[in-house]
């Protein structure tokens, strides 16, 4: 399908379910406005303080779609006020669509692109062209960023989690330092004052038995104490042979009311996983082409099943507290400390195939080496917010102030040896003993950030909408080499900021301009011995956000033009060296519509349009797309419709198409990687709406790509190809009482 088509579906869809003139809203449906307009008198005399509402950094929406969010300003800000890209990932929609990963959930979302490699140890996120990968720190939990290196990343179990949110471009006005692409930030349950009791059991296709539960409510007849204690526990195989996936999740937590003007939640987790890497690293002949012998199996295991392994403890225990002083100031507090252990190793193919004496390929010997990564990690993040609100006749204030902190230290043994035997990858025989590879690095690497930020939310007359922030950081990084006992350390320093214009009409079409800009640390030094400087990023982005009058449909249109400066690129004069004189470009066109079309039937579609290429550089991938993985074009579309009255009430259908664009390597080019269309597919059924003495039963069924197509999801480049992730089968039997 062409792009211009794509584009017509797309846009078609949005419009209409996004009308209400076209469909008439159900007497009963929840309404979810964007925001109660501040009657003001024109002859009214000094300052009005409105009541402020403390909130949790939450989503707020209704089903399938998300009307607020904290992750674009850290306040009670309906999503249409934010002048920058945003979306939310709803409980409802990872529901339906039986999101087992974090990164699945972002299947439908405009801009990003996940599953560049079907792999358990990570996600692989890309937004608007730029990776967003944990070390990358562009992943978030409750705001606050968890940081990592090398394998040894977070994982947070998507069952905890009320939404996941996106904010595409820059945002380190709010968030320090950060990749320019955007970032993303998962919400976790809170504890409740309405009872909470739901019990699962899944099992499906790979072999899977998987068990879930999740309690609150009220400790006390007052409901000043609140909980909430969710978990999971998981054995199942993967599309790859030999690899496990088993894992326990616990997520315990506790609200205490303390007055009627502060309240205090108690946040803690802790996983284990044991399992193996499914992140098979295959060369383009034998994947995107065949040889002699046909291409390699999606399911080809290139380990050894003794010795390939990975092992994750994780743990975390935080707080968010809010208090009101009184109807104009409250302030808010948010604390983690986080920490992960890793233990990985594996037979890595990235050497591809071997030759014969007379150089030529040959397609029975793939070549392999051993590789290991220990490592231990603890973050501790804490976020201090004061928020002010004023209005004086028609100008409505929101004041933000805030500080953050976050240190970091990560321990790190890498090992590595050759003298591994190669695999046939078409008749694969295992059994070899393979020792632990010795250790080439070990070290200690600690980092500091700290931030100063303001913003200013101006609303005038009820419609426009002005946004400024700025925000100064520090940053230190050290790293000591535990073979050598060498330190070295570097200090930078950043002012970033985002200004951004909105007008709102009557009828919920809101029109906006933007400017952002970010900053992102580079560890190193050039050959005259000067620390890098930090890589920025700087965004110019117009759109239009419209949210109907009476309905609970939420559409967003933006382009952006998104630039990263100081990119490193070799030094020409000192060819061993680097320099920051690189530059990449991102540009595109973003489009997304989540729809309640009636009281029955949700629609999800998304285009996204990117244009990224390296447009300075000192080798020769200037004009080339600087990363694997980056399609021009992408589009998806979901539907789900439920029968509530008549012989099929109860029964509810759900399908997706996703549209992944041709991709290239990264940076070289010489490797094409072409588009796939995947397809999913979703079933559920309220038993109780057949028998009520069922009632809370329900059964769910889904399938994600339905018709198991094998695809390359990227290429690196010529021995480092990626198979995207096969057919996955889930069968739910779920109660709520």
């Amino acid at each position: 399908m062409s792009g211009r088509r794509v584009i017509g579906v797309c846009v078609g869809m949005m419009v209409w379910g996004a009308s209400p003139a076209l469909w008439a809203q159900a007497p009963n449906q929840t309404q979810t406005p964007t925001q109660t307009p501040t009657q003001t008198d024109g002859s009214q005399a000094g300052t009005t303080l409105p009541t402020v509402t403390v909130t949790e950094n939450q989503a707020v929406g209704d089903g399938m779609v998300a009307t607020k969010s904290t992750v674009g300003s850290k306040t009670d800000t309906p999503l249409s006020e934010v002048p920058q890209s945003i979306s939310v990932v709803t409980r409802e929609q990872m529901d339906w669509q039986g999101v087992q990963k974090m990164e699945e959930a972002l299947r439908y979302e405009a801009g990003v692109r996940t599953e560049l490699a079907n792999d358990l140890r990570h996600q692989n996120i890309r937004i608007r062209g730029f990776s967003v990968a944990a070390s990358n720190q562009g992943i978030y939990l409750d705001g606050l960023a968890l940081p990592t290196r090398y394998y040894g990343s977070y994982d947070i179990n998507p069952y905890s989690l009320d939404s996941v949110e996106v904010i595409r471009g820059p945002a380190s006005v709010l968030y320090g330092q950060n990749v320019p692409g955007g970032l993303v930030n998962q919400v976790s349950k809170r504890p409740t004052e309405a009872p909470v009791r739901e019990v699962e059991i899944t099992s499906g296709y790979p072999a899977r038995l998987q068990g879930a539960f999740d309690f609150g409510g009220a400790l006390d007849k007052d409901g000043k104490v609140l909980y909430r204690l969710n978990g999971m526990l998981r054995d199942a195989d993967t599309q790859v042979g030999f690899v496990k996936d088993k894992r326990f999740y616990i997520a315990p937590s506790l609200t205490w009311k303390m007055t009627p003007d502060t309240t205090f939640t108690l946040l803690t987790s802790y996983q284990q996983i044991r399992a193996g890497s499914t992140d098979q690293w295959l060369p383009a002949d034998g994947t995107l082409k065949s040889t002699p012998f046909g291409k390699i199996s999606p399911g080809f295991f290139s380990g050894e099943p003794g010795f390939d392994k990975y092992n994750k403890n994780q743990a975390m225990v935080g707080y968010a507290f809010e208090h009101k002083f009184n109807d104009a100031l409250a302030f808010r507090q948010n604390a983690r400390f986080s920490e992960i252990t890793t233990d990985y190793q594996a037979l890595i193919t990235e050497l591809g195939w071997a030759t014969d004496a007379a150089g030529n390929t040959d397609y029975t010997r793939l070549q392999r080496y051993a590789f290991s990564s220990r490592e231990h990690a603890h973050t501790f993040a804490i976020d201090n917010q004061l928020e002010y609100k004023m209005s004086h006749g028609i100008v409505d204030q929101k004041w933000l102030a805030g500080v953050d902190y976050q240190t970091s230290a990560f321990n790190t043994q890498l090992g590595f040896d050759m003298d591994v035997p190669p695999i046939n990858p078409f008749d694969p025989v295992y059994g070899y003993s393979i020792a632990s590879p010795a250790i080439y690095s070990s070290t200690y690497q600690k980092m500091r950030q700290l931030g100063f930020y303001l913003q200013d939310q101006i609303k005038i007359d009820r419609h426009w909408i002005l946004t400024l922030g700025g925000r100064y950081d520090t940053a230190n990084m050290s790293t000591r080499n535990d073979f050598t006992s060498n330190t070295t350390s570097q200090d930078d320093n950043a002012f970033t900021y985002r200004a951004g214009l909105a007008y709102q009409t009557d009828a919920g079409l809101t029109p906006y301009v933007s400017y952002s800009t970010s900053f992102r640390p580079q560890v190193g030094t050039t050959f005259g011995g000067d620390a890098f400087k930090p890589t920025k990023g700087k965004q110019a982005e117009v759109g239009v956000k419209y949210q109907p009058r009476g309905g609970n449909s939420f559409v967003t249109a933006s382009l952006f033009d998104l630039r990263q400066t100081n990119v490193l690129t070799t030094d020409l004069d000192h060819p061993t060296f680097q320099t920051e004189t690189g530059e990449i470009r991102s540009r595109g066109l973003e489009l997304q519509g989540k729809l309640e079309v009636t009281r029955n039937i949700d629609v999800l579609a998304s285009y996204t349009f990117t244009d990224m290429e390296v447009t300075k550089s000192a080798t020769d991938n200037l004009g080339k797309v600087p990363f694997a993985g980056v399609p021009r074009h992408m589009a998806s579309l979901w539907g789900n419709y439920t029968f509530r009255v008549g012989t099929f009430a109860g029964l509810g259908l759900g399908a997706g198409a996703r549209y992944i664009g041709a991709t290239t390597d990264d940076g070289i080019g010489q490797t094409f990687v072409p588009p796939a269309w995947l397809f999913d597919l979703a079933i559920r059924y309220d038993l109780g709406k057949a028998d009520a003495s069922l009632k809370g039963a329900s059964l769910e069924l889904n399938a994600s790509n339905l018709f198991n197509k094998a695809y390359v999801a990227s290429c690196n480049n010529a021995n480092l190809c990626f198979y995207g992730p096969r057919r996955v089968v889930l069968a739910t039997a779920r109660y709520r009482w």
